[in-house]
């Protein structure tokens, strides 16, 4: 599943969308936000992707939400 803060981090960047509904965080905010390269920001994203079965960063983060590894409102605290 989702196992180090910086793998909690990504996947809940990519699941920030705005109220329109368009992804509003690019691989390379994420890697600043981080401190790390946008690659290295890619490949967590894809290795969670793999390890969660999602088919885009957003199920990943949807699916997070669900199992409760990340807030299902902004600002709020995960379940577990």
């Amino acid at each position: 599943m989702i196992n180090t803060d910086r793998e909690c981090a990504v996947v809940s960047a990519h699941a920030e969308r705005s109220s329109d509904g368009a992804m509003v965080i690019t691989d390379e905010t994420i890697a600043k936000r981080l401190g790390v390269s946008p690659r290295t920001a890619r490949r967590i994203a894809n290795t969670l992707m793999t390890r969660l079965g999602a088919r885009s960063r957003f199920q990943a983060g949807a699916m997070a939400v669900q199992v409760g590894r990340l807030p299902d409102q902004p600002g709020g605290t995960p379940s577990a």
